[in-house]
């Protein structure tokens, strides 16, 4: 349940974000590339809503924390998202450059959890561990839901069954999820 009101304040978040927010302005997060799909487009905004919203939830957070959350948050304005996905090789290894100083700098600022937290766990739905199939059919094969080499979980990610998904896993979703959070 917990997660199901996390993904609704997220769309809250969002459409109150984008109320609130010029159109042209990068900083709400409308300048992703002419021609991108629309489903990059929201998934960059929802990202921008989760980490405004993680920043006004943790006033814990140090000089360098916020510093990180804005820096992510420029990246995904500036299209990181599109970029890493672009058939332009050059542009994508820019992008991927570009994502990698951040990652690693995000990493050194938080910790293992507080950054599964910040730039992982994009109000995910809690796993009942079953999900529906085509047809209406349930599965009992999870979808997989973390990427055991990223430790994205905040907790453990271990291999098991679970139907290997091609994106939705660590920084920003970027990366395959071939496990499940324990």
């Amino acid at each position: 349940m917990r997660s199901v009101t996390c993904l609704f304040t997220l769309i809250f978040a969002l459409s109150a974000h984008a109320a609130n927010q010029p159109a042209n302005s990068a900083r709400a997060g409308q300048v992703a590339p002419q021609g991108s799909p629309h489903d990059a487009v929201l998934e960059t905004n929802l990202w921008i809503a989760h980490l405004d919203q993680y920043q006004a939830q943790h006033s814990e957070l140090t000089e360098e924390q916020q510093s990180v959350i804005l820096q992510g948050r420029d990246l995904l304005a500036a299209g990181l998202l599109h970029r890493l996905r672009s058939a332009d090789a050059r542009d994508a290894a820019d992008a991927r450059d570009l994502f990698e100083a951040f990652k690693a700098r995000a990493s050194n600022a938080f910790s293992r959890a507080a950054y599964a937290e910040a730039f992982v766990r994009l109000g995910r739905p809690s796993s009942s561990r079953q999900s529906n199939a085509p047809g209406g059919a349930v599965s009992m094969i999870p979808d997989c839901d973390c990427n055991p080499s990223l430790g994205d979980c905040g907790g453990e990610c271990v291999t098991g069954s679970c139907r290997v998904m091609p994106d939705g896993c660590g920084t920003f979703g970027t990366s395959i999820c071939y496990g499940l959070c324990w």
